[in-house]
């Protein structure tokens, strides 16, 4: 976080805020929540769509045992790439759709997937800010990326997370 020079004093406050209530709560989250063989980066380049259907999923470098949830809490977490305005929306909504119809979410996962997906934005924001800091990258345009869309769904969230977590359930 501390690699983007323009982010603002009070966006940067909400992303610290939201990396360490992430850091607070993980260890409860790994304690009660189901774990699997999971991709771990499950994000919309990774998905390859035959029409509307998912044809194939691509990347396992990151691939390990985690927390079922993560995988659909990354692919919501970046569902701006799915598309704009109501494309995206609907694309989003699908996803879910067909991932619940596959592995339905157990209520514990549901209710925590708003915090999963703050996990995932601040499990991002670490590995671009390390990529940077090791000169694996020459930019800040992916972190500046993330934290774009992190604040993003931090406003999104405080308007809708209720109705959000209760559709899931």
């Amino acid at each position: 976080i501390g690699l983007i020079p323009s982010l603002a004093h009070v966006d940067r406050k909400r992303l610290l805020a939201m990396t360490a209530h992430v850091e607070a709560v993980a260890p409860s989250l790994y304690a009660n929540l189901p774990r699997r063989l999971t991709h771990r980066d499950y994000w919309p380049p990774n998905i390859l769509l035959t029409g509307d259907a998912v044809s194939a999923v691509l990347d396992f470098e990151f691939a390990g045992e985690d927390l079922r949830a993560l995988d659909l809490a990354l692919a919501i977490a970046f569902w701006p790439l799915w598309g704009a305005g109501d494309v995206r929306l609907a694309a989003c909504e699908a996803f879910i759709c067909g991932y619940a119809a596959v592995e339905p979410l157990t209520r514990a996962e549901a209710e925590a997937i708003s915090t999963l997906i703050r996990l995932q934005f601040a499990t991002w924001l670490m590995h671009c800010a390390g990529r940077l800091r090791d000169g694996l990258t020459k930019t800040d345009r992916l972190q500046a990326f993330v934290v774009s869309e992190a604040l993003a769904y931090l406003d999104w969230s405080d308007a809708n997370e209720p109705d959000f977590t209760q559709s899931l359930v």
